[in-house]
């Protein structure tokens, strides 16, 4: 792998569920009968996202789920593009490089399973975690030595 690819990254998009978490989700019922969502992530993650920001790395989430715990935690680590309940991910990133003056050279696309293999495909560099499906590591540039949710994204 040539890495001096990463010398045009301005960008890190990722998918949440099975990169960020472990891809495990836990429901609680509240005392209205009301469903609530539940997702651990991890710390180093965070640590790993805030650096980038710090860099001039703009980040940002697509991801085919929506929950307010991704809303809080992209908040916390002041991502710049939370997208949710897009399984088309192509066109949602389309839509954030449009919007950042961007191009494909310039993103890191991190995703785990198949609806991400169309941006996995364009991105200037892609990742992918240990666990991720067999289709998406032929295509990626690299797999992490971790596991999605067990800090893959630092």
């Amino acid at each position: 792998m040539n890495f001096k690819v990463l010398k045009n990254i301005k960008i890190f998009l990722m998918d949440v569920d099975g990169v960020l978490t472990d891809g495990k989700m836990f429901y609680f019922t509240d005392s209205n009968g009301i469903d609530h969502e539940f997702k651990a992530f991890n710390s180093h993650d965070g640590i790993g996202l805030i650096v980038l920001s710090k860099f001039g790395i703009i980040t940002g989430i697509i991801t085919g789920r929506e929950s307010e715990s991704v809303f809080q935690r992209a908040s916390l680590l002041k991502m710049k593009f939370v997208y949710q309940g897009f399984l088309t991910k192509l066109w949602a990133c389309d839509e954030i490089l449009k919007k950042t003056n961007l191009s494909y050279e310039n993103l890191c696309y991190m995703g785990d399973d198949l609806p991400d293999i169309p941006v996995l495909k364009k991105a200037g560099f892609s990742v992918c975690p240990q666990n991720a499906v067999d289709e998406v590591k032929k295509i990626c540039h690299y797999v992490t030595k971790r596991r999605g949710g067990e800090g893959a994204v630092r």
